[in-house]
């Protein structure tokens, strides 16, 4: 089980934040959690990153107080959702839930956590369209992974009826999204994600590695500081 360094600026109940963590059983290392962080807007809904990209990130907010302490990923939860925790336990499970999923690559595979920030950054200008975040592998991946532990801690019920009053009384902060995720079927498992990510991006693989290359030569793609081998997301599948 990872080791968590608890900030609990929302407030949360900390045995709800423990029945969580229980069911996400997050694996070995350092893990720095924020829970209701207030410098966040109410319309962030949470983050995780990789402490080694701390440095070449942008709004990272309340995870810059911990730069002294030691860890390996940060996860912080915006101010809404901590606030609400107690209407809304279901779907507070699944938001933590979800930035557990994130934490479980980057504490196991974080080589394939850097591929899931560049393909987020990078591709969207390859093939010069917006994405929305729904339709990576990672986050729907992330996304049952979410529901899971928030079935796992309330039950199935009380996930799906609550979401549906999220929907109905227009508390969502992404409607479509979240029509998705109670489709979902719930999975705590990761593996093959990253077959799943080499699938979604095969299309696209030359320009992506072009792009990289390029970067990487001028100096700019410092989140990849870590891969030494830019293909290695696509090895041992099929080209």
């Amino acid at each position: 089980m990872a080791r968590i360094a608890l900030d609990n600026r929302g407030q949360v109940d900390v045995q709800v934040l423990e029945s969580i963590l229980e069911a996400a059983h997050l694996p070995p290392g350092d893990v720095q959690l924020i829970v209701g962080d207030p410098l966040l807007a109410d319309d962030f809904q949470g983050m995780t990153i990789p402490r080694a990209s701390v440095r070449s990130a942008a709004n990272i907010y309340g995870l810059e107080d911990h730069l002294d302490r030691n860890w390996e990923c940060g996860i912080t939860i915006g101010p809404k959702w901590a606030r609400s925790h107690a209407e809304f336990p279901a779907y507070f499970a699944y938001l933590v839930g979800h930035e557990c999923g994130h934490a479980t690559t980057i504490l196991n595979a974080p080589g394939l956590a850097v591929y899931e920030d560049l393909i987020v950054s990078c591709l969207p200008r390859v093939v010069s369209r917006r994405f929305r975040w729904d339709e990576f592998p990672h986050e729907i991946r992330y996304d049952q992974f979410g529901k899971a532990v928030a079935e796992v801690v309330c039950g199935s019920q009380r996930v799906a009826e609550e979401f549906a009053r999220i929907l109905q009384d227009g508390f969502a902060d992404d409607e479509e999204r979240l029509r998705k995720v109670l489709a979902l079927t719930p999975n705590r498992q990761l593996s093959g994600l990253r077959e799943e990510l080499a699938d979604f991006t095969r299309p696209h693989k030359g320009d992506l590695l072009a792009f990289w290359q390029e970067k990487r030569d001028r100096g700019g793609l410092s989140t990849a500081a870590g891969l030494p081998d830019l293909e290695w997301l696509w090895r041992g599948s099929a080209s």
